[in-house]
């Protein structure tokens, strides 16, 4: 880093000033971000397929100030591609110090200059950074739902942060799981699950690489939606590199031929701000027609109860699969999590002719599977976050 505003991709040469950023950042809860091994090696200077992680580090001419994971994508809309950017932060030291702050806001200007059009999806309050900060310039956005099943649900009553939030909360849980009717809605989605079962002569087969076979699936459903994040095997096997088996994919057949396939996670969470200790099964991702969406998710749903979880946790918006999980008896949740669009790409998302339920978004979109998806062999430990008064010095 040569001057005082000096803007780079991370490469090699960087880590040891990471690893500097890092150890400033520790107590933050932000200290493990510069380590994180995706952006952290970044692409290739000569890699310009347009699906691609990278990060921007902002520095003052000796040290690492600040930093914005840069993930390259491409959305098509009409089936047509348009290139854009799902930022991750900028995470600046303005966290310990305001002085830095101007550092983050530079970077993320920098950041619009290199793609005008970004987009964000993410659990965040409008009040208060970052999601003030794209609301105040001047980001459109719009909720996306989340959806739950309770398979256990007297363990989601005792465990989940949102009945642990307030005292009337935490007395509507006990009331739940003390007087039965925990237990009553575990019969009852027990019954529907069973008589909602799929008779249908499906095939699910686990794969781990993703083949020409799901390039034809993308290039015959690419059109049957307004708008969607690239999903041919290049670009997925990018996201998802074979061999990573946190991340379980699943090929669907019906009379031999492909309609279809899903991503699964599952981890067992501890003490996690959200999810308490609930074993978690995520639908990360899923491809098929809109019109086989539910038969899409009642399968995702089998095979994650196969695993006994104790949730299983799904966000949707195209309409056709918010309906499907719905039938399938999930609870959707508005829990804040917002799709933000700058300005550079609001005439194309978020307008009447391609709203949020025309497009689909997954949890695997933006740094969805970051959040879920157990630690790789290469994470770096979680960094917890300290009250203020701890960091003082």
């Amino acid at each position: 880093m040569k001057s005082r505003f000096h803007f780079d991709f991370s490469s090699p040469e960087d880590t040891e000033a990471l690893r500097r950023f890092s150890a400033r950042l520790q107590g933050t809860g932000y200290g493990h971000w510069p380590l994180k091994p995706d952006t952290l090696d970044g692409a290739d200077p000569d890699d310009e397929f347009p699906v691609r992680l990278r990060r921007i580090l902002a520095g003052d001419g000796t040290e690492i100030r600040a930093q914005q994971d840069f993930y390259e994508h491409q959305l098509y809309i009409d089936g047509d591609a348009n290139d854009f950017v799902w930022p991750r932060g900028p995470l600046s030291e303005a966290v310990l110090d305001p002085k830095y702050g101007m550092y983050g806001f530079a970077l993320l200007r920098h950041g619009m200059r290199l793609q005008p059009f970004q987009m964000a999806l993410a659990h965040l309050r409008l009040d208060e950074p970052p999601g003030s900060l794209f609301a105040g310039l001047g980001w459109k956005y719009d909720l996306m739902p989340g959806f739950i099943y309770p398979v256990r649900p007297a363990k989601v009553f005792r465990e989940l942060a949102f009945f642990r939030s307030t005292p009337r909360r935490m007395q509507l849980s006990r009331l739940a799981r003390f007087s039965g009717a925990a237990h009553a809605l575990q019969a009852g989605l027990a019954l529907h699950n069973k008589v909602s079962r799929l008779r249908r002569d499906y095939r699910v087969t686990e794969f781990d690489r993703f083949e020409p076979w799901t390039d034809e699936l993308w290039n015959s459903l690419v059109t049957k939606y307004k708008a969607v994040t690239r999903r041919d095997a290049a670009a997925m096997n990018r996201l998802y590199a074979p061999g990573d088996t946190r991340f379980r994919k699943y090929r669907v057949q019906k009379g031999g031929r492909d309609v279809g396939w899903f991503m699964t996670t599952c981890r067992e969470m501890a003490n996690h701000p959200s999810w308490g200790n609930l074993h978690t099964g995520v639908i990360l991702d899923a491809l098929a027609d809109p019109s086989d969406a539910h038969d899409m998710l009642s399968l995702a749903k089998q095979t994650l109860l196969a695993e006994k979880v104790d949730v299983i946790i799904s966000y949707w918006s195209h309409t056709r699969w918010k309906n499907a999980a719905k039938r399938l008896a999930f609870i959707p949740r508005q829990t804040g999590f917002y799709l933000f669009v700058s300005k550079a790409g609001q005439d194309r998302v978020l307008t009447k002719s391609c709203p949020l339920d025309a497009i689909h978004f997954t949890r695997s979109d933006c740094d969805g599977a970051d959040t879920f998806a157990p630690p790789g062999p290469r994470d770096p430990e979680p960094d917890i976050a300290y009250k203020k008064e701890e960091l003082a010095p």
